[in-house]
């Protein structure tokens, strides 16, 4: 055999290797991005939850009753209701806590059940401001979480994937934050 005909058959070799390799790399990472948004089977069962949402009488907290759907991994749950009370519509029975444009980019657990919420920049840049619109807003957060799931310990709220001392320059959020009295 030639050399030619040598290098031409290592070439077809390595790219048949190349597309066998892709194909399983690009099957895997199709499988954990569906994983990822995948937050209940088809067949889960609805759930009732409390948000946490501003009253417009007392300037404190209005529970709200939602549903979601029941899932084996607690933070699949954290992450619907938390979708929940960003999505919140407008209404004349209470007042929407959370700034316009908020994402959650991510959420999980330590193993001490500390919940992390990664919120998008706009929950910092699109805040009102003010001590109690910061508490109201902080604390609306905290509480759905707390009280929805008993087992969580603490809540950490992290924007833009980063520590933050306040969201709005009055309320500490650098520690592990625990809910407040009903």
């Amino acid at each position: 055999m030639n050399n030619k005909l040598k290098i031409l058959i290592l070439i077809v070799l390595i790219i048949i290797l190349s597309f066998i390799i892709y194909k399983n790399f690009s099957d895997k990472i199709q499988v954990k991005k569906s994983e990822k948004f995948n937050l209940y089977s088809e067949n889960a069962k609805i759930k009732k939850v409390k948000l946490y949402t501003g009253d417009l009488e007392t300037e404190g907290f209005k529970l709200i009753e939602e549903n979601i759907f029941e899932s084996e991994y607690l933070i699949n749950e954290i992450k619907q209701v938390i979708q929940k009370l960003l999505e919140l519509p407008k209404s004349k029975e209470y007042i929407k806590l959370i700034p316009e444009g908020t994402i959650l980019k991510e959420a999980y657990l330590d193993s001490n059940n500390i919940c992390y919420l990664d919120f998008s920049l706009e929950i910092k840049v699109n805040h009102k401001g003010g001590t109690q619109g910061e508490y109201l807003t902080i604390y609306s957060i905290v509480n759905t979480v707390s009280n929805n799931f008993p087992q969580i310990k603490g809540v950490r709220l992290l924007i833009d994937g980063k520590e933050e001392d306040t969201l709005a320059g009055h309320i500490d959020i650098s520690e592990i934050l625990l809910p407040t009295s009903k």
